[in-house]
């Protein structure tokens, strides 16, 4: 389908924006819809719908500098074409009478036509104004001295550079202090390279990066995660045999880490004391199940990255395993089953389950659950932008609640022995260490708790736990 790049970028923000959408959902859509588009057209929509997600903070006040009309209070399309043409004046290197033409025509497609001369005042005015607003985003801003209003200033300048939420800024800088803060917020705004996972029960590692490379992908292995490596310079996964053969999945290095966890040597010694504790019970599946095969429930696993983490993992070391993956929609299931098929792997069951109501067929049947729960996504702001702008402390407390309803689920479903992994893609104290603190508080010892910030390992922001059940 043919389709003006400029038009699908505002229509993807419209959807976003205004209709609350997930932007990662919308933007890989779009790009599905019109696959015709040509590979620079697909970088285009892709980088110009993420950016000016990124900056809309910013960009909002700039709006409201220029503008008579408050961006509250302008229609829809109008505050979004505004703030894409802006973006592309401060941010790109797209001619400022370029992106301010292109506005007004898109204001004339969009039937209003009559708004095109404001539209076309404001964005001229704003790139008369450039230098001086580039100075203003770019300021180095510096550790605000002890005292409140000085804070109160930084909590703002921090804000409008990076386009933050304050209470956001705030959080980060009374939990994580100021360097990790901005350097947090610096690694948000960083276009980063794709994590992939190789699917080690097919392909060597060193062969599927050699594989890449020849289609002329940059590729960096990950040295503290096996199998997994940074790649660029593609257009689309989808464009890759390797990825449609299934020699490889998509899955970020902060969670490869949380699903490398137990790992093998404290596999052995629970199946060691599960054989002398002659506690051994019937699985899922009696007829398909063996008396040491390792039974894996991953209650919240959409897109299944945990799960493929392991499985492979397993079967590369020679455990006998069978996973069960939950999730509580179809859509969600079918991003399971399409990675399961594209990477033939048959010891996992998909079953749509709602992980905060107890299922009693799961009671005392495995030996490791994975819950990676739902939660405020303050670490992978990098990948979904549009994560700041909807979450909110009290959405955070009543996530808190939910995520403990899972936990008490969670903690039925494995035997006595058995390994709980918790983890959350946030950096949100009550979210993660509280509730490693909850679960041990349920009858669990702690072997490990780690909080990664955003940037710390080239990675999202994330915290995995993985406890034993006593």
């Amino acid at each position: 389908m043919a389709r003006n790049p400029r038009r699908i970028v505002l229509d993807n923000l419209i959807e976003i924006t205004e209709n609350n959408k997930p932007s990662h959902i919308v933007i890989s859509a779009s790009l599905d819809l019109y696959d015709g588009l040509s590979v620079n057209d697909r970088a285009f929509v892709k980088r110009m719908s993420i950016g000016t997600l990124e900056h809309k903070l910013t960009l909002d006040e700039i709006i409201n500098r220029f503008s008579s009309v408050p961006v509250v209070k302008q229609k829809p399309f109008i505050r979004n074409v505004l703030r894409f043409g802006i973006y592309q004046i401060l941010f790109t290197n797209i001619s400022d009478p370029a992106a301010c033409n292109e506005a007004v025509i898109l204001c004339k497609k969009y039937g209003l036509g009559g708004l095109s001369g404001f539209v076309n005042g404001v964005l001229r005015n704003v790139a008369r104004k450039k230098t001086e607003l580039l100075s203003q985003i770019q300021e180095n801003i510096e550790p605000p001295p002890d005292d409140e209003k000085s804070l109160s200033a930084c909590v703002k300048a921090l804000s409008f550079k990076y386009s933050m939420p304050e209470w956001i800024v705030s959080y980060f800088l009374e939990h994580f202090g100021f360097e990790k803060t901005v350097s947090s917020f610096e690694y948000f705004m960083k276009e980063n390279m794709t994590t992939i996972c190789c699917n080690r029960s097919r392909i060597e590692p060193y062969v599927l990066e050699q594989r890449l490379k020849k289609k002329t992908c940059v590729v960096i292995p990950v040295e503290d995660a096996p199998g997994c490596m940074k790649i660029s310079g593609y257009d689309s996964l989808f464009t890759l045999d390797e990825f449609a053969s299934g020699l490889f999945w998509v899955q970020d290095h902060s969670s490869v880490l949380a699903g490398s966890i137990p790992d093998d040597d404290t596999i052995h010694e629970y199946l060691n004391e599960r054989t002398r504790s002659g506690s051994l019970s019937d699985g899922l599946d009696s007829q398909s199940c063996h008396d040491d095969t390792l039974r894996v429930l991953d209650l919240c696993a959409a897109p299944g990255g945990k799960t493929l983490n392991m499985a492979d993992r397993f079967k590369v070391c020679g455990l006998r395993s069978h996973f069960t993956a939950c999730d509580i929609t179809e859509r969600k299931l079918k991003l399971i089953r399409d990675n399961i098929e594209r990477l033939r792997i048959d010891n996992i069951d998909v079953r749509m389950n709602d992980a905060t109501v107890f299922n009693p067929e799961f009671e005392d049947r495995f030996d490791i659950v994975i819950a990676d729960v739902p939660c405020s996504g303050l670490g992978v702001i990098g990948k979904k932008p549009d994560i700041k702008y909807n979450m909110t402390a009290l959405k955070q407390e009543e996530l808190v609640t939910l995520q403990r309803g899972i936990i008490e689920n969670a903690v039925r479903y494995l035997h006595r022995g058995g390994y709980l992994v918790y983890s959350t893609c946030t950096v949100n104290k009550h979210e993660n260490e509280d509730n490693a603190a909850y679960i041990k508080e349920l009858g669990f010892k702690e072997l490990l708790s780690r909080q990664l910030l955003p940037g710390e390992t080239g990675s999202d922001g994330f915290f995995y736990a993985l406890l034993k059940k006593n």
